[in-house]
């Protein structure tokens, strides 16, 4: 699963919001979003300077307590 979590980060720092990821906007925040790896969540800010700031990587029960 890390290799997995660690591709998909690369993907996001390369690409961008590619199509490749599963990104969805996080409801009741402006810039956050999740992007789904398994069971697995990564959860991260858009800053604007279109800095990627991850701020979580939980699992899912975990991630949207």
């Amino acid at each position: 699963m890390h290799e997995r979590i660690v591709k998909t980060l690369h993907i996001l720092r390369d690409e961008g919001f590619s199509k490749k990821l599963d990104i969805i906007k996080l409801r009741g925040s402006k810039n956050h979003y999740r992007i789904r790896v398994g069971k697995y969540r990564i959860l991260f800010e858009l800053a604007s300077d279109k800095t990627i700031n991850v701020y979580a990587i939980l699992p899912r029960e975990a991630a949207y307590e």
